[in-house]
């Protein structure tokens, strides 16, 4: 493959990854409305299992997956996982009974479009490929990802715009008649709802800028540095410390603080992580390792909503973030035992060995 057909590979997995979380986070926003018309009516904790269900489902489906990649390739694969998602997509949205809503959670073992992404980054960084290289393109699918869970949520609000402005209106009418019977709460009436969009657009827009940043500029400085041992040791410092920040401080101005720290460490995490489990598994198993990494990953979708829903509150994060910097300070040992395949680079013995000759 030479340098062009790479370059427009390499777009295709990028455009393939936005548009995936796309309408991915389109369609979680939109689930809840199709969810509140279920009968008869779900409890808060049956609905968090079936979305646990769905998780399930998604991940018993990286196995097969996995074979239909190994089998099919990526391009048969991508299209048949486009095709049942987009069938779920369309059915799910007309269901009324909650145990037929149930059902419809096992065609979410096809949705798992991340795995083709990963089987492509293989494809093109593979065993024999430079580990730089391809942990800084792992990063850099998490720029469009990170355009999607902005746009998904974006364009699903403007099918219920007309929904929301009559609410917003009421909301602003009542206001307004409060503030005749009490002119202090005036401040209430400048821009609310405009101020928690623009809010979540900041978010949004730092997590990408920060990706892009952490992929273009400084991962390319610190690998050269580090070893990807290291790396990923002081990834999960830093996200043991932003987490024990965030479980301490809940204000907007610290979650701008503490947000880039994490989406830094994430990055250089993901990249390395799964640039060392590529680089170590050849192409011909691409599909059986990129099931290892979507497991890892769904694994925690599974029990995040049963672990919110039945341990924390609305208002109180502070649990979930000391678990998480618990989990990032076991991680350190388990990296520091384990992972001494990881210390020296393996691309660069090839030049080491051409100056030894």
């Amino acid at each position: 493959m030479n340098r062009k057909e790479r370059s427009r590979f390499e777009t295709w997995l990028l455009v393939l990854t936005g548009l995936y979380h796309t309408y991915d986070q389109w369609t979680r926003v939109l689930l809840p409305f199709a969810q509140w018309q279920l009968e008869p009516h779900p409890s808060i904790t049956v609905m968090l299992g079936l979305n646990s269900l769905g998780s399930a489902f998604t991940f018993f489906g990286t196995f097969f997956i996995a074979e239909m990649i190994d089998v099919w390739g990526m391009r048969t694969s991508a299209l048949l996982i486009a095709i049942f998602v987009a069938v779920y997509q369309i059915i799910i949205c007309s269901t009324t009974d909650v145990w037929v809503y149930g059902a419809l959670q096992s065609i979410l073992m096809f949705n798992n479009m991340q795995m083709v992404v990963d089987a492509g980054i293989l494809h093109l960084e593979g065993e024999h490929g430079d580990a730089k290289k391809r942990s800084r393109l792992v990063t850099k699918m998490l720029i469009p990802m990170s355009v999607g869970y902005a746009a998904g949520p974006y364009c699903a609000l403007q099918m219920v715009s007309g929904p929301y402005i009559s609410y917003d209106n009421i909301v602003r009418i009542s206001m307004a008649s409060t503030v005749v019977h009490d002119p202090q709460m005036i401040h209430q009436l400048v821009g609310l709802t405009d101020k928690q969009h623009k809010s979540s657009r900041n978010k949004f827009f730092m997590l990408g800028l920060t990706t892009m940043t952490v992929n273009a500029i400084v991962l390319p400085r610190i690998q050269a540095l580090w070893s990807p041992q290291t790396l990923l040791i002081g990834s999960f410092s830093l996200l043991s410390l932003s987490y024990s920040y965030m479980a301490m401080f809940h204000d907007y101005s610290h979650l701008l603080v503490g947000m880039p720290i994490q989406v830094f460490a994430v990055s250089i995490c993901i990249g390395e992580i799964s640039s060392q489990l590529m680089g170590n598994v050849g192409k011909e198993y691409a599909g059986k390792a990129t099931a290892l990494i979507r497991m890892s990953q769904l694994g925690a979708s599974m029990l995040t909503p049963l672990v919110a829903g039945a341990y924390l509150t609305e208002s109180d994060t502070t649990p979930l973030c000391i678990t998480n910097a618990l989990i990032s300070l076991a991680a350190i040992p388990l990296v520091h035992k384990y992972a001494d395949f990881m210390k020296f680079d393996i691309a660069l013995l090839t030049v080491h060995s051409v100056k030894m000759e």
